[in-house]
């Protein structure tokens, strides 16, 4: 959970959390290994820096949502230094979130397809 995507009227206690038949799910396509870090250890009590997205997140869901895109910009800077990917997969289902990453990816040079 991400708690810095949610605004403050979002209701991030009702957010729904499937970790269980999320893990099932991976497994049973071959998953070797999955990253679950608490929110404490993502965001430490003295964390006090986050990520801009700047100008991506004008219009369409940036709009009703202040600050969701910045708080998804920085758990996805958080997990990629973290992991250090070289590739990852986001759906398309939310175009304006692929985009951010996208931006962020090059935006930070980070060696990531």
């Amino acid at each position: 959970m991400n708690p810095t995507q949610f605004a403050p009227t979002d209701d991030f206690a009702k957010y729904p959390r499937t970790l269980d038949s999320d893990l099932k799910l991976l497994a049973a396509n071959g998953c070797d290994a999955v990253f679950v870090p608490t929110v404490d250890e993502m965001y430490p009590g003295s964390a006090s820096t986050k990520v801009m997205a700047g100008s991506m997140v004008q219009g369409l869901e940036g709009d009703f949502r202040p600050g969701h895109f910045d708080g998804v910009a920085t758990v996805c800077l958080k997990l990629f230094q973290n992991v250090q990917p070289t590739n990852v997969a986001f759906g398309n289902k939310d175009l304006q979130q692929m985009r951010v990453i996208q931006q962020l990816i090059r935006d930070f040079n980070l060696p990531i397809h």
